[in-house]
């Protein structure tokens, strides 16, 4: 992942950082989402899971462009 993260910082700088992390994000929530489904023992997640979904997508464009880079989650 910091590969992509670094090439992506290379051609577009931080704010294309943040928008690949914005896509990838809502691209494995679906895929998440089943993965949970298929896993008949992981339903007592679904609830939190739909509840952590709703929140981060309602909140994802309000994210600062810094809070979507992995350097935030190092701290």
């Amino acid at each position: 992942m910091l590969k992509t993260r670094d090439a992506v910082l290379q051609q577009g700088g931080p704010a294309l950082v943040a928008a690949f992390h914005r896509y990838t994000i809502l691209r494995l929530v679906p895929e998440s989402w089943r993965s949970l489904l298929e896993r008949p023992h992981l339903a007592p997640m679904l609830e939190w899971f739909e509840d952590a979904v709703a929140r981060m997508v309602s909140d994802i464009d309000a994210t600062p462009d810094a809070d979507l880079d992995f350097q935030a989650d190092r701290s």
